[in-house]
């Protein structure tokens, strides 16, 4: 297999979530070394809306001659993301979350990615249910980042970009294990089916459910499950003041356990 370049692929999925769009036009003015910033989804961040014709996140593999936008941005993303170490699809949630990402549990990740998100100060990851760039592309995964302000949407938000040029450069880069996670499944998307008689007229905030802490019974038996019964659900994050285009409020998910990484991408290589 042939050496690659050491530089991550940085690129945007929604041209809603203004923190992650502000912050990746600030990489591809101010260049960093090792670190290839793309936006991704140009025409729905342009627009300044979640997406055009579909969710990009669902659109992959895509196609280049697609008449979906999002769909030829997947096919592009994917191409680009050849010759590069790691691809990471950097997202910021508009409203309440935790940081982590998203990782295919097939596919997995470097030890020296895992040892990225350590660094930034992930505990928990969520398992892909196999959709988004994390499944197509080598040594990728979605990013959920929590700028700590607006102030902090700069190319000098001092911990990401320290701990990207260190992916990106650093051959002795801190490394890491599933093991080190919690591990969670998606089970569920927060629908405004059943959660809009909740959600009018509040605030959403910390006091529905901290990011990875069990919903309510309320909440889970809005959701359709028995709070005594089934596997208890958790918290990913919430959208602040209104839902997706979808009509979803957030995600919500089961503890599993951590995957198996022995096959997952172990060398500073890449088959192409």
């Amino acid at each position: 297999m042939p050496e690659i370049d050491r530089n991550i692929h940085l690129i945007i999925e929604h041209g809603d979530e203004i923190d992650a769009v502000t912050y990746v036009a600030a990489l591809m003015l101010v260049k960093y070394d090792g670190i290839d910033a793309d936006m991704g989804n140009r025409p729905a961040t342009l627009a300044h809306r979640r997406y055009i014709g579909r969710n990009m996140v669902f659109a992959y593999p895509g196609h280049p001659n697609s008449d979906v936008p999002e769909e030829r941005e997947a096919a592009r993303a994917i191409a680009k993301s050849i010759g590069h170490y790691a691809t990471i699809a950097l997202h910021s949630p508009n409203g309440y979350g935790a940081r982590t990402a998203y990782i295919h549990p097939e596919r997995g990740v470097s030890p020296r990615a895992l040892g990225f998100l350590a660094d930034m100060g992930v505990e928990s990851l969520i398992m892909s249910k196999g959709e988004g760039i994390e499944a197509h592309a080598q040594n990728s995964f979605r990013f959920e980042y929590d700028f700590p302000s607006p102030l902090m949407r700069n190319p000098d938000d001092k911990p990401l970009i320290r701990c990207l040029e260190t992916l990106a450069n650093d051959p002795h880069a801190p490394v890491a294990r599933a093991a080190d996670f919690s591990w969670y499944k998606e089970a569920i998307g927060l629908h405004v089916d059943m959660y809009d008689p909740y959600v009018q007229g509040r605030r959403l905030d910390s006091s529905w459910a901290k990011p990875f802490e069990r919903l309510s019974p309320e909440l889970t038996c809005a959701a359709g499950y028995d709070y005594d019964n089934d596997p208890p659900l958790y918290m990913f994050h919430y959208r602040e003041k209104s839902p997706t285009p979808d009509g979803f409020w957030g995600e919500a998910g089961v503890a599993v356990a951590a995957p198996d990484d022995t096959n997952w991408p172990h060398r500073y290589e890449l088959a192409v």
